[in-house]
């Protein structure tokens, strides 16, 4: 019988290889390696990039894992599962796991954040504070209560929260995305980069591209773009895995109004992809970019920037039932996104029905936490509304 430790030291070797960055590495701790155990060690190497579609495709149904790496293949399946909003694939993943080991409180952690995903918020709260009681510096746990406390308002116990987690798990990238999220909603942009530039030197994490993402987007905030291209460089040299990470990427440049690595990220996009790019650039170079949203809506209709960006679109030119729609459907897509809340509101103010949405506006107007086009968004609809009303 074998030694059941090997497997478990061969992935360690290759998630080494894989964070320096060096291909010879990589090749070098493949070498020898049992098929099964080369496919986990990838998938995992994917999970820890954030790649978590490529985590899903190449772990699902994978068969013969060695019970060392039982956990692993378990807690990574699960965590992809959940960041592809397969919420109910990833509970039963865990529940299969944890039927074998009960005390798998890595697992416990990741099925109570599908909960919090889910919108079982009580349940999933309960079961972090367990964990916690078991092990106060479980940094699952103290994530998963992180992000219930910021989804709440509560943002001093979130603070204390994530804060906690960055230090049980000072090389773990979701807690210091969460705290930069956190910095963002208290608007603090400016502060939230120093503190995640400091995080980020820790373990020479700057080739992360969600902590370089976390990163350009507090810049942004900040109103400090001349550090924001720099950043959009790097992650662009990193070539986005999925049309989802070139679509992010694509939100990032068109703040700073660059369209051309945008129209670049196109041409490396599938169809409904190049399709809302290409708008985006068309917006950004004064050009008519409805004719591309129509066909980013048909390719892509579960994605809300399609939508947030046609009510924008048809706002600008008075066409308030086709912006409504538009909007209305943007905000069941991302009802959390303050782009998709602002621009309901924008609509909501131009027909003259809300009141509630001239005060989100003016929040929005003046929130140092929200990208200037969100700002910019709420400023235009204010100034609009205002003129609406002066004429009257």
């Amino acid at each position: 019988m074998g030694d059941i430790s090997a497997p478990l030291q061969q992935i360690r070797s290759l998630r080494a290889a894989a964070a320096s960055g060096r291909p010879e590495d990589m090749r070098g701790a493949l070498e020898g390696m049992a098929p099964v155990v080369a496919q986990v060690g990838q998938a995992l190497v994917a999970a820890d990039r954030g790649d978590w579609d490529r985590v899903v495709r190449m772990l699902a149904g994978v068969s013969d894992v060695p019970w060392a790496l039982d956990g692993l293949v378990s807690l990574a399946l699960t965590r992809a599962l959940t960041h592809t909003e397969q919420l109910e694939l990833a509970e039963r993943i865990a529940n299969a796991r944890l039927r074998r080991a009960p005390d798998d409180l890595d697992v416990r952690a990741e099925r109570a954040l599908a909960w919090f995903r889910a919108g079982q918020v009580d349940q999933a709260r309960g079961e972090f504070e367990l964990i916690v009681e078991q092990l106060p510096a479980h940094p699952g746990a103290l994530l998963g209560l992180g992000e219930i406390a910021l989804a709440g308002g509560q943002l001093a116990d979130a603070a204390e929260h994530l804060q906690a987690a960055c230090v049980a798990a000072p090389l773990a990238v979701e807690p210091v995305v969460a705290l930069a999220q956190l910095f963002l909603v208290a608007g603090r942009p400016a502060d939230g980069a120093r503190q995640v530039e400091a995080l980020v030197a820790v373990g020479h994490r700057q080739n992360d591209p969600r902590l370089l993402s976390s990163l350009a987007e507090l810049h942004i905030a900040a109103a400090e773009l001349d550090k924001v291209i720099p950043l959009l460089d790097g992650l662009g040299l990193q070539n986005p895995a999925n049309d989802m990470q070139r679509i992010e990427l694509a939100r990032l440049w068109a703040e700073t109004g660059h369209a051309t690595p945008i129209r670049a990220l196109a041409e490396q996009s599938g169809m409904g992809a190049r399709a809302l790019l290409c708008a985006i650039a068309a917006r950004l170079e004064g050009t008519d970019p409805l004719p591309h949203l129509d066909e980013a809506a048909i390719h892509l209709p579960d994605h809300w920037w399609v939508h947030e960006q046609r009510a924008s679109v048809f706002l600008d030119s008075g066409d308030l039932v086709s912006a409504q729609s538009a909007a209305s459907a943007a905000r069941r897509l991302a009802p959390r996104a303050a782009a998709t809340r602002v621009v309901a509101a924008a609509v909501l103010v131009q027909q003259q029905e809300h009141v509630g949405a001239f005060r989100l506006l003016r929040v929005a107007a003046g929130h140092a936490g929200l990208w200037p086009s969100v700002r910019a968004r709420a400023r235009w609809a204010l100034t609009r509304a205002g003129t609406a009303a002066s004429s009257l």
